[in-house]
Protein backbone atom coordinates (compact mmCIF):
# COMPACT_ATOMS: atom_id res chain seq x y z
CA UNK A 1 0.00 0.00 0.00
CA UNK A 2 1.67 3.39 -1.38
CA UNK A 3 1.48 6.51 1.06
CA UNK A 4 -1.26 8.38 -0.55
CA UNK A 5 -3.55 5.12 -0.28
CA UNK A 6 -2.56 4.65 3.33
CA UNK A 7 -3.53 8.48 3.51
CA UNK A 8 -6.84 7.62 1.78
CA UNK A 9 -7.67 5.24 4.22
CA UNK A 10 -6.78 6.86 7.39
CA UNK A 11 -9.03 10.24 6.44
CA UNK A 12 -12.02 7.71 5.82
CA UNK A 13 -11.35 6.19 9.37
CA UNK A 14 -11.28 9.38 10.89
CA UNK A 15 -14.33 10.36 9.22
CA UNK A 16 -16.35 7.39 10.11
CA UNK A 17 -15.31 8.05 13.39
CA UNK A 18 -16.16 11.58 13.49
CA UNK A 19 -19.63 10.48 12.10
CA UNK A 20 -20.48 8.10 14.77
CA UNK A 21 -19.55 10.17 17.79
CA UNK A 22 -22.02 13.18 15.97
CA UNK A 23 -24.65 10.86 15.80
CA UNK A 24 -24.43 9.35 19.21
CA UNK A 25 -24.55 12.86 20.82
CA UNK A 26 -27.18 13.83 18.92
CA UNK A 27 -30.21 12.46 21.09
CA UNK A 28 -30.27 12.85 25.02
CA UNK A 29 -29.91 10.43 27.64
CA UNK A 30 -27.54 8.32 25.39
CA UNK A 31 -30.52 6.87 23.88
CA UNK A 32 -30.71 5.56 20.06
CA UNK A 33 -32.79 6.84 17.17
CA UNK A 34 -34.94 3.77 17.67
CA UNK A 35 -35.92 4.88 21.31
CA UNK A 36 -36.29 8.04 21.06
CA UNK A 37 -39.32 7.30 17.94
CA UNK A 38 -40.47 4.87 20.31
CA UNK A 39 -41.03 6.82 23.31
CA UNK A 40 -42.23 9.94 20.63
CA UNK A 41 -44.92 7.91 19.13
CA UNK A 42 -46.06 6.14 22.34
CA UNK A 43 -46.79 10.05 23.88
CA UNK A 44 -48.14 10.78 20.80
CA UNK A 45 -51.15 7.83 20.82
CA UNK A 46 -51.79 8.82 24.15
CA UNK A 47 -52.18 12.93 22.80
CA UNK A 48 -49.48 13.84 25.66
CA UNK A 49 -48.51 16.08 22.68
CA UNK A 50 -46.36 18.28 24.93
CA UNK A 51 -43.95 15.42 25.81
CA UNK A 52 -43.76 14.11 22.46
CA UNK A 53 -43.30 17.66 20.77
CA UNK A 54 -39.09 17.84 22.16
CA UNK A 55 -38.45 14.21 21.29
CA UNK A 56 -39.86 14.94 17.56
CA UNK A 57 -37.49 17.75 17.58
CA UNK A 58 -34.43 15.81 18.48
CA UNK A 59 -35.20 13.71 15.64
CA UNK A 60 -35.81 16.40 12.97
CA UNK A 61 -32.59 17.58 14.62
CA UNK A 62 -30.81 15.08 12.31
CA UNK A 63 -33.64 13.95 9.79
CA UNK A 64 -34.83 18.23 8.97
CA UNK A 65 -36.35 16.99 5.83
CA UNK A 66 -38.48 13.76 6.95
CA UNK A 67 -42.28 14.23 6.00
CA UNK A 68 -43.13 11.98 9.01
CA UNK A 69 -41.44 13.61 11.50
CA UNK A 70 -42.18 16.86 9.87
CA UNK A 71 -45.90 15.75 10.26
CA UNK A 72 -46.06 14.39 14.04
CA UNK A 73 -44.13 17.58 15.29
CA UNK A 74 -46.36 19.90 13.04
CA UNK A 75 -49.24 18.12 14.79
CA UNK A 76 -47.92 18.67 18.64
CA UNK A 77 -47.45 22.08 17.69
CA UNK A 78 -50.81 22.70 16.38
CA UNK A 79 -52.59 20.92 19.45
CA UNK A 80 -50.42 23.00 21.42
CA UNK A 81 -51.28 25.64 19.86
CA UNK A 82 -47.68 26.92 19.74
CA UNK A 83 -45.01 28.21 17.16
CA UNK A 84 -47.99 27.92 14.34
CA UNK A 85 -45.59 29.61 11.38
CA UNK A 86 -43.26 27.02 12.22
CA UNK A 87 -45.80 23.91 12.52
CA UNK A 88 -46.92 25.31 8.81
CA UNK A 89 -43.68 24.75 7.45
CA UNK A 90 -43.68 21.29 8.69
CA UNK A 91 -46.95 20.16 7.93
CA UNK A 92 -45.86 21.38 4.16
CA UNK A 93 -43.17 19.40 4.37
CA UNK A 94 -45.41 16.70 5.19
CA UNK A 95 -47.82 17.34 2.49
CA UNK A 96 -45.68 16.54 -0.37
CA UNK A 97 -45.39 12.74 0.56
CA UNK A 98 -48.76 10.75 1.45
CA UNK A 99 -47.26 10.57 5.11
CA UNK A 100 -51.04 10.63 6.63
CA UNK A 101 -55.15 11.98 5.57
CA UNK A 102 -54.97 14.45 8.19
CA UNK A 103 -52.44 16.70 7.37
CA UNK A 104 -54.45 18.59 5.29
CA UNK A 105 -57.20 18.64 8.26
CA UNK A 106 -53.75 19.88 10.34
CA UNK A 107 -52.92 22.58 7.41
CA UNK A 108 -56.34 23.81 7.64
CA UNK A 109 -56.12 24.69 11.48
CA UNK A 110 -52.72 26.10 11.63
CA UNK A 111 -53.90 28.66 8.84
CA UNK A 112 -56.84 29.55 10.54
CA UNK A 113 -54.74 29.95 14.00
CA UNK A 114 -52.49 31.83 11.96
CA UNK A 115 -55.47 33.73 10.71
CA UNK A 116 -54.72 33.38 7.17
CA UNK A 117 -58.59 31.66 6.64
CA UNK A 118 -58.35 31.67 2.85
CA UNK A 119 -55.72 29.27 2.98
CA UNK A 120 -57.11 27.25 5.94
CA UNK A 121 -60.52 26.96 3.95
CA UNK A 122 -58.48 25.50 0.89
CA UNK A 123 -57.02 22.58 3.09
CA UNK A 124 -60.27 22.49 4.98
CA UNK A 125 -62.11 21.37 2.00
CA UNK A 126 -59.26 19.63 0.61
CA UNK A 127 -59.61 17.05 4.17
CA UNK A 128 -63.23 16.51 3.51
CA UNK A 129 -62.60 15.62 -0.28
CA UNK A 130 -59.89 12.67 1.04
CA UNK A 131 -61.68 11.57 4.25
CA UNK A 132 -64.88 12.13 4.08
CA UNK A 133 -66.57 10.02 7.26
CA UNK A 134 -63.86 11.73 9.46
CA UNK A 135 -64.65 15.39 8.26
CA UNK A 136 -67.66 15.91 10.59
CA UNK A 137 -67.81 19.89 11.84
CA UNK A 138 -65.46 20.68 8.91
CA UNK A 139 -68.29 22.73 7.45
CA UNK A 140 -68.43 24.89 10.73
CA UNK A 141 -64.97 25.45 11.00
CA UNK A 142 -65.52 26.92 7.11
CA UNK A 143 -68.05 29.03 8.48
CA UNK A 144 -65.36 30.55 11.11
CA UNK A 145 -63.22 30.85 8.65
CA UNK A 146 -65.74 32.91 6.41
CA UNK A 147 -66.86 35.02 9.54
CA UNK A 148 -62.98 36.19 9.81
CA UNK A 149 -62.32 37.35 6.05
CA UNK A 150 -64.12 40.52 6.87
CA UNK A 151 -63.39 41.16 10.04
CA UNK A 152 -59.20 40.50 9.45
CA UNK A 153 -59.67 43.56 7.02
CA UNK A 154 -60.58 45.77 10.02
CA UNK A 155 -58.70 45.67 13.08
CA UNK A 156 -57.68 48.50 15.64
CA UNK A 157 -54.13 48.54 17.34
CA UNK A 158 -53.68 48.00 20.57
CA UNK A 159 -52.23 49.85 23.53
CA UNK A 160 -50.76 47.38 25.80
CA UNK A 161 -50.68 48.99 29.28
CA UNK A 162 -49.61 46.03 31.25
CA UNK A 163 -49.19 42.31 31.41
CA UNK A 164 -48.78 39.31 33.79
CA UNK A 165 -49.05 35.75 33.60
CA UNK A 166 -51.69 34.52 35.84
CA UNK A 167 -54.01 31.69 37.03
CA UNK A 168 -56.60 30.88 34.06
CA UNK A 169 -59.33 29.77 37.30
CA UNK A 170 -58.47 33.70 38.92
CA UNK A 171 -58.10 36.11 35.76
CA UNK A 172 -61.33 37.59 36.06
CA UNK A 173 -59.70 39.03 39.28
CA UNK A 174 -57.05 40.82 38.02
CA UNK A 175 -59.40 43.20 35.39
CA UNK A 176 -58.95 47.34 35.77
CA UNK A 177 -62.46 48.38 34.36
CA UNK A 178 -64.85 50.98 35.55
CA UNK A 179 -67.99 49.19 36.32
CA UNK A 180 -66.72 45.71 37.01
CA UNK A 181 -66.25 46.38 40.88
CA UNK A 182 -67.28 42.59 42.00
CA UNK A 183 -69.68 41.54 39.96
CA UNK A 184 -67.26 38.63 38.79
CA UNK A 185 -66.83 35.99 40.78
CA UNK A 186 -66.39 31.94 41.23
CA UNK A 187 -69.44 29.79 40.61
CA UNK A 188 -71.50 28.48 43.90
CA UNK A 189 -72.28 24.89 43.92
CA UNK A 190 -76.04 25.87 43.41
CA UNK A 191 -75.36 26.78 39.81
CA UNK A 192 -72.99 23.81 38.80
CA UNK A 193 -74.16 20.75 37.28
CA UNK A 194 -73.09 17.25 37.49
CA UNK A 195 -71.00 17.93 33.91
CA UNK A 196 -69.43 20.73 34.86
CA UNK A 197 -65.66 19.35 35.55
CA UNK A 198 -62.84 21.02 37.05
CA UNK A 199 -61.61 22.40 33.52
CA UNK A 200 -64.71 24.24 32.81
CA UNK A 201 -65.47 28.02 32.98
CA UNK A 202 -65.76 28.51 36.92
CA UNK A 203 -66.78 32.31 36.67
CA UNK A 204 -70.27 33.93 37.02
CA UNK A 205 -71.42 37.73 36.87
CA UNK A 206 -74.49 38.93 39.37
CA UNK A 207 -76.39 41.58 37.75
CA UNK A 208 -79.25 43.79 38.51
CA UNK A 209 -77.91 45.03 41.62
CA UNK A 210 -77.42 41.26 42.59
CA UNK A 211 -80.38 39.90 41.83
CA UNK A 212 -79.62 38.30 39.20
CA UNK A 213 -76.58 35.86 38.35
CA UNK A 214 -75.40 34.54 34.74
CA UNK A 215 -73.52 32.21 34.23
CA UNK A 216 -72.46 28.95 31.88
CA UNK A 217 -72.92 25.48 32.44
CA UNK A 218 -73.14 22.21 30.63
CA UNK A 219 -76.39 21.85 32.13
CA UNK A 220 -78.67 18.66 32.66
CA UNK A 221 -76.69 16.75 29.47
CA UNK A 222 -73.50 17.70 27.47
CA UNK A 223 -74.99 17.43 24.05
CA UNK A 224 -74.98 21.15 23.02
CA UNK A 225 -71.97 21.97 25.30
CA UNK A 226 -72.24 24.33 27.06
CA UNK A 227 -74.91 26.97 27.66
CA UNK A 228 -75.92 30.43 29.15
CA UNK A 229 -77.92 30.19 31.94
CA UNK A 230 -79.32 33.04 34.69
CA UNK A 231 -80.95 32.74 37.86
CA UNK A 232 -82.88 35.00 40.24
CA UNK A 233 -81.88 35.53 43.82
CA UNK A 234 -84.71 34.09 46.37
CA UNK A 235 -85.53 35.83 49.58
CA UNK A 236 -83.15 33.85 51.80
CA UNK A 237 -80.68 34.66 50.20
CA UNK A 238 -80.25 31.53 47.42
CA UNK A 239 -80.23 31.04 43.88
CA UNK A 240 -83.70 29.89 42.17
CA UNK A 241 -84.34 27.61 39.51
CA UNK A 242 -81.76 27.95 36.47
CA UNK A 243 -83.19 29.61 33.10
CA UNK A 244 -82.20 28.28 29.70
CA UNK A 245 -81.58 31.94 27.61
CA UNK A 246 -82.47 29.75 24.41
CA UNK A 247 -82.21 33.01 22.03
CA UNK A 248 -78.87 33.33 22.95
CA UNK A 249 -77.34 29.54 23.26
CA UNK A 250 -76.59 27.77 19.96
CA UNK A 251 -75.43 23.54 19.43
CA UNK A 252 -71.39 24.86 20.37
CA UNK A 253 -70.44 26.68 23.19
CA UNK A 254 -71.40 29.78 25.13
CA UNK A 255 -69.14 31.03 28.07
CA UNK A 256 -68.07 33.81 29.78
CA UNK A 257 -71.42 36.28 30.45
CA UNK A 258 -71.29 39.56 31.19
CA UNK A 259 -74.14 41.67 31.84
CA UNK A 260 -73.17 45.57 31.79
CA UNK A 261 -74.19 48.25 33.74
CA UNK A 262 -77.53 49.41 32.49
CA UNK A 263 -78.91 45.91 33.13
CA UNK A 264 -79.76 44.66 29.83
CA UNK A 265 -76.69 44.37 27.24
CA UNK A 266 -75.06 40.89 27.79
CA UNK A 267 -71.77 40.20 25.91
CA UNK A 268 -70.32 36.49 25.95
CA UNK A 269 -68.23 34.40 24.31
CA UNK A 270 -69.37 31.83 21.56
CA UNK A 271 -68.80 29.18 18.68
CA UNK A 272 -71.68 29.28 17.30
CA UNK A 273 -72.61 32.90 16.83
CA UNK A 274 -70.37 34.60 13.65
CA UNK A 275 -67.42 33.33 15.37
CA UNK A 276 -64.04 33.13 13.21
CA UNK A 277 -62.52 30.77 15.74
CA UNK A 278 -62.77 28.84 18.93
CA UNK A 279 -64.61 31.37 21.56
CA UNK A 280 -62.86 34.32 20.61
CA UNK A 281 -65.67 36.47 18.93
CA UNK A 282 -67.22 38.63 21.52
CA UNK A 283 -71.36 39.20 21.42
CA UNK A 284 -73.88 41.53 22.69
CA UNK A 285 -77.72 40.85 22.83
CA UNK A 286 -79.95 43.64 24.53
CA UNK A 287 -81.79 41.66 27.08
CA UNK A 288 -85.42 42.19 26.83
Amino acid sequence: MNDTMRLRSTLLLIALFIAQISFAQSFSGGKTEQQIEEEAFAFFDEENYRSAMPLYQELMNVYPQDPEYNYYLGVCQVELNENIPEAIKHLKIASTKNVNVSVAYYLGRAFHMNYQFNSAIRYYRKFQEYYKRKSTGIDQLIVMCQNGLPLVNSYYVLDVRDKKVVDKQEFFRYYKIDGFDDRLSKKTKSIKSRYDGTDDVDVACLANKGQYVYFSSYGKNKKNGRDLYRAKRLKNGSWGEWETLTALNTDLDEIYPYMAGDGRTLYFCSQGHTSMEDLIFLNRYTMK
